[in-house]
């Protein structure tokens, strides 16, 4: 599945040390990156980062992190999740984000693990999170909440 995290920082390259520190001290996550590419086309420059990430609870996942300009299909999706989700003001703040970071995690269920994932993403990338169901739009506390209670539905 796929999950778009907004960036409203002004680069495109993901600050990996500030990440990993936030995995461990907000999250208690440990997180690697086994590989890591960048292509670049003009100034726009696209990441793709592969992360190995533990929880202390013992869950274990590797996910495909790509770093890339936003795109007005991103821009629409995050309005229907807006609307979907009767979260109004939430995907105002992807509005300026020129930058998605974009996270596979390669399974066909959402996890509260990987909801969990992106909620560490968006306190580096601080903007909100859309799920691959267009459902709603989350803030870092939301998907921390529904992370922690996957059968609570955000209306």
């Amino acid at each position: 599945m796929i999950y778009l995290v907004f960036c409203s920082l002004p680069q495109a390259q993901i600050d990996e040390p500030l990440v990993l520190s936030h995995g461990e001290k907000y999250f208690s996550a440990s997180l690697s990156v086994v590989s890591q590419r960048t292509q670049k086309s003009g100034k726009k420059a696209t990441q793709e980062l592969r992360i190995a990430y533990k929880t202390r609870k013992g869950f274990e996942a590797a996910y495909t992190l790509i770093s890339r300009p936003v795109t007005p299909a991103d821009r629409k999706k995050i309005r229907e999740a807006e609307t979907n989700g009767q979260v109004p003001g939430l995907g105002g703040l992807a509005h300026d984000c020129p930058w998605v970071w974009q996270v596979e995690d390669g399974l066909e269920e959402i996890q509260p693990e990987t909801i969990q994932f992106c909620a560490l993403l968006a306190t580096v990338a601080l903007g909100p999170i859309v799920p691959p169901h267009l459902d709603t739009v989350l803030s870092v506390r939301t998907a921390r909440d529904l992370a922690a209670n996957p059968h609570h539905a955000y209306r």
